[in-house]
């Protein structure tokens, strides 16, 4: 007994000894190339099975058994290290090149991969890619650089919204965009504002504090968000510090122009003159005393015609106004910025700070952000390490009036006609007759000759204004400690914090604001978002050939959202635009909204022999928008992948550097419904008989719950001739099922909705990335990225016995599709307007029932191509964007196309319109009211007439650079100093009419997208 006593002593003495000679290494991996650090970086002790992977920030601690111990880092796409640990404890390497590659590490949930090791779905966009595009906004930076990532402009207001879909729209009422992840802390998108033209929130970002943006796409990456993943998701990661032994600066300031793309071709002075007359002719005849006030008006007022040789009248006297002309500018763009990163061996830190100033195109829109950073990094001893990221952006936007507003310059511009006076010297110039002036010299006249003007805009624009100002803050704290050698506890707290202020003031001296001395509409906006994650990362090497890594944690999610309204009327003096200052208050208002999340989840990758590849994924979720007995949700995944290239049959396949076919199958969630959906709800803000009320105002749905998607994806990956080539092919389908759809109730139940789960739609899609170094000599490099996406959508089924619910929803259909009248162009004999019916023959009235399915109004196809070049110290860069398969009703072009009033028209519509028997033209005669014979359509109104097809190619961005020679700069103390030329939307190929094919949604007053060029200077100290 007292012998094994003994032994036992002995093995005890020996194992602390053992531990106690254990040497803790810890360092920084980071590339050769660009000194960047690198996540997922192999490191392993030679000889064993000790390992370990690098973090996002490059950084890794391992326990090595003694100073004999050597240290191995490998990382695909780079030459293999090797080094003796010796008396050294922390060890930097700087990896080199192996091959000329791609990126090979991308962000996922809750972690880092290889992309090499990659089973889901993930396209990426590099920071390299983002500097100094001329854009405000990070969604218009990666327009075109991701396939399945679908991202079109709503309009070009300066900082105004940008629409970012993935794989296609599978919602109907839900939610179609994806979700954004900023250092780990999921932010508010969209817009926060209800008066601005047009807002993003993500506008506030400065986007060139990004690191990687990373996509993920298919349910195999996006389970493991569970009820926010169903329209994928998108990972943003920030700049980090690096330790050197001094503080790295950089500067860059950029200057640049602005100018809209294009005007919409109207009618000159005597075009309009003349096509109004000609309305008045066709319908009563030239000699009706109706057509002859028109002649009378022009002719006596103004004396804008004389009399042709065959007795008519002969406009081509008129003079001409260019009202759209003056509703546009050449406008101004500035940015300064200032980034600092550093630190040692213990506290890193990055900071920025950027200022960006963009006067829009449009008279009196203009954009100013003001941007601050700071990340910082501190390992506080071996274990226990600390991270923070802190940011404050603040965003002005001022406008005036856009949209259904007829004030609007964009509206005011189309719509007047030609022969009214802008300016007052011109009105006496024309001898008409005219009410007020104004000391700038505008006319403003409230009547026309021909009717009422919507607005003089120039005048309203002056004195009216419509300010919005929001303020951004993501905060990211977190403790990362290590449990063991292989595994790390992390614990998160983030808040994502915005608050807006808007202001929309109508000057009494202007027409919006005329009738009622003034009107001030003040509105405060506050939401913000905390969240807590909390991991276990868990990774291990067996036997060389089998790698297990895995994460698990919990999170919670809440949102609180606030709001605040006034209205007030009759201001003593207009320069009193404050609230305290009217005479009455007509309205004032407050709502508040909350809602949270909760779930646990885990994933788990297993490799073996780096052939095999299995990940599993799962989310347990709950939500507050949902009914008691329906609120959690769970959100399985898995995928496999098998890398074929390193089986044995492919040894002798020397241009194969990588081939790889995975598989992935898995569901994903949306509680994308109102806040309080399941809930039965009561209103105030009534009154009965003197006394204050309530009434129901919302149907409980207690068994409302998640809205699920199922996707199946289908990908090969290939990489060849030592890394010159690289592509990704996916096939896709996600079916969308339970949508949360508004039902429509019969009138009879008091209510009009209820929000249920009903129905089912199905995307389904090839995307194709394509990367290649093509040229690479000593002194000359040529890369192009190609990337392309074929998706479509259908409606699988709605409400039970039901095929559609609206002239925008039917089964079979796509969604956002259209049920519309068929214009068949015009009548060669007469003039009239044709139209197809039910059964393809033509008709002057068309009913409902002759209506048939154009579109969709969503692409079907987009893509970018880009073309770098690098020839010594110059560099340049080509990029094509592109985008089709669908259609646009042109909601603007109602006004414009044969609109039967005084708004001035399309200058086609004059010169294309039908004159005489025999004329084959797609415009009819003009006819006062749109009264035709035998007819009660035209085509101004809803018809396929201005339902056009939308493709189009775009050169998107052209730059130039050429780095100054460090001869010269280290003169002056600068490591490095870059001047740049960049161009924006400089060239559009497409048969669409109006100016601008990319914008989304109704067109009606929208402000078009800007050509931009800006020159720059880069420089770092």
């Amino acid at each position: 007994m007292e012998r094994k006593i003994f032994t036992l002593l002995l093995l005890i003495i020996f194992s602390f000894s053992t531990a106690i000679a254990q040497i803790t290494v810890t360092g920084t991996v980071t590339s050769a190339e660009d000194e960047e650090p690198i996540p997922g970086v192999t490191v392993t002790v030679a000889g064993t099975e000790i390992g370990t992977v690098t973090d996002v920030d490059g950084s890794y601690s391992i326990e090595v058994p003694d100073e004999d111990a050597i240290l191995e880092f490998t990382f695909v796409g780079k030459q293999a290290e090797e080094v003796i640990v010796g008396d050294q404890r922390t060890i930097d390497i700087e990896m080199e090149p192996d091959v000329v590659g791609l990126d090979e590490v991308v962000v996922t949930g809750y972690g880092v991969q290889r992309r090499r090791d990659l089973t889901g779905s993930v396209s990426s966009v590099r920071s390299s890619e983002l500097e100094g595009m001329p854009v405000e906004s990070v969604q218009r930076a990666i327009q075109g650089r991701a396939a399945g990532v679908q991202v079109t402009a709503a309009d070009g207001v300066p900082g105004g919204d940008v629409s970012v879909i993935v794989r296609g729209m599978g919602s109907i009422d839900g939610a179609n965009r994806p979700i954004w992840i900023v250092d780990g802390v999921e932010v508010e998108t969209g817009r926060l504002g209800y008066r601005s033209p047009s807002e993003s929130i993500l506008a506030s970002l400065d986007f060139e504090d990004i690191e990687s943006i990373d996509i993920l796409k298919d349910a195999a990456a996006t389970a493991i968000y569970g009820a926010r993943g169903a329209r994928g998701v998108v990972v943003v990661e920030t700049k980090r510090g690096e330790a050197a032994e001094e503080t790295d600066f950089s500067l860059d300031l950029r200057r640049g122009i602005t100018e809209p793309l294009g005007m919409s071709p109207m009618m000159d002075g005597p075009q309009w003159a003349q096509w109004h007359y000609e309305l008045y002719e066709n319908r009563y005849g030239a000699d009706h005393p109706t057509t002859q006030m028109v002649v009378n008006d022009i002719g006596a007022e103004r004396g804008w015609y004389e009399v042709g040789p065959d007795g008519r009248p002969d406009f081509t006297t008129t003079p001409h106004y260019n009202w759209q002309e003056e509703a546009f500018r050449t406008g101004n763009v500035y940015e300064a910025r200032l980034e600092a990163r550093g630190g040692d061996e213990r506290t890193r830190f990055y900071t920025s700070l950027s200022h960006n100033m963009t006067e829009g195109h449009v008279i009196n829109y203009d954009f100013a952000r003001s941007s601050f950073r700071m990340n910082l990094d501190h390992q506080a001893h071996e274990r226990l390490s600390f991270d923070a990221q802190v940011s404050a952006n603040l965003t002005d936007q001022s406008s005036t009036r856009l949209g259904g507003a007829f004030s609007s310059p964009i509206v005011a511009g189309a719509d007047i006609p030609p022969v009214e006076p802008i300016y007052t010297h011109q009105a006496e110039e024309a001898g008409v007759a005219h009410i007020g002036r104004d000391q700038d010299g505008y006319f403003n006249a409230p009547r026309s000759v021909y009717g009422s003007i919507p607005s003089h805009y120039l005048y309203s624009a002056k004195h009216d204004h419509n300010l919005v100002r929001n303020l951004k803050t993501i905060l990211n704290l977190s403790a990362t400690y290590n449990l063991t050698e292989n595994l790390t506890f992390r614990s998160t707290f983030g808040i994502d914090y915005n608050h807006t202020d808007e202001e929309q003031w109508y000057d009494p001296r202007a027409s919006d604001g005329m009738g009622d001395d003034g009107v001030l509409r003040d509105y405060e906006h506050t939401a913000y978002a905390i969240q807590t994650t909390q991991t276990l990362t868990f990774n291990q090497i067996f036997g060389d050939v089998h790698e297990i890594d895995g994460v698990a944690g919990f999170e919670t999610w809440e949102r609180i959202r606030r709001e605040t309204s006034v209205r007030g009327v009759n201001f003593p003096n207009p320069q009193m635009n404050v609230i305290n200052a009217a005479a009455s208050v007509e309205w004032w208002a407050g709502n508040e909204w909350e809602m949270a999340t909760m779930g646990a989840f885990s994933r788990l990758n297993y490799t073996y022999d780096d052939r095999y590849l299995l990940t599993l994924t799962g989310r347990y979720d709950a939500s507050s928008r949902f009914g008691a007995e329906n609120r959690w949700g769970f959100f399985p995944a898995a995928a496999i992948g098998w890398r074929i290239s390193d089986e044995a049959f492919m040894a002798g396949v020397d241009q194969v550097d990588n081939l790889m076919v995975r598989l992935s199958y898995g569901t994903a969630g949306s509680d994308a419904a109102d806040t309080y959906a399941a809930l039965g709800l009561w209103s105030g803000g009534v009154s009965f008989m003197g006394d204050p009320g309530i009434y129901p105002s919302q149907l409980p749905n207690l068994y409302l719950t998640w809205e699920e998607s199922r996707t199946l994806n289908l990908a090969i990956n290939l990489g060849a001739f030592d890394g010159r080539m690289h592509m990704d092919l996916e096939l896709f389908n996600r079916w969308t099922e339970e949508l949360l759809l508004d039902r429509p109730l019969p009138h009879s139940t008091g209510w009009t909705t209820m929000t249920e789960n009903v129905g089912e739609t199905l995307n389904q899609g090839i995307e194709l990335s394509l990367n290649t170094v093509n040229i690479e000599r000593e002194n000359f490099r040529w890369t192009t990225d190609f990337n392309f996406t074929v998706v479509e959508n259908e409606i699988l089924s709605l409400l039970p016995g039901e095929e559609f619910f609206d002239d925008r929803t039917k089964v079979g259909r796509a969604i956002d599709d259209r049920n519309i009248p068929i214009y068949a162009g015009v009548n060669p004999a007469d003039g009239r307007p044709m139209y197809y019916d039910k059964d393809n023959n033509i008709t002057y009235n068309p009913v409902y029932e002759d209506r048939d399915w154009r579109g969709p109004e969503q692409p079907t196809r987009y893509g970018g191509i880009t073309n770098e070049f690098h020839l010594g110290d110059f560099s340049a860069s080509i990029f094509f964007q592109y985008s089709g398969g669908n259609r646009r009703f042109m909601n603007m072009g109602r006004y414009h196309f044969c609109w039967p009033a005084t708004a001035n028209q399309y200058e086609r519509v004059f010169t294309d319109r039908w004159q005489e028997p025999g004329d084959v033209t797609e415009v009819p005669k003009p006819m006062s009211a749109n009264v035709y014979p035998g007819a009660v359509r035209d085509p101004s109104e809803y018809s396929t007439a201005l339902f056009e097809r939308v493709d189009y190619i775009r050169l998107k961005e052209v730059s130039f650079s050429y780095r100054i020679p460090q001869t010269f700069t280290q003169r002056y103390g600068l490591e490095d100093m870059r001047l740049f030329l960049r161009g924006g939307n400089l060239l559009t190929w497409t048969d669409y009419s109006e100016a601008d094919p990319e914008l989304t949604g109704d067109d009606f007053g929208t402000y078009p997208q800007g050509r931009t060029i800006t020159f720059g200077i880069s420089t770092d100290f």
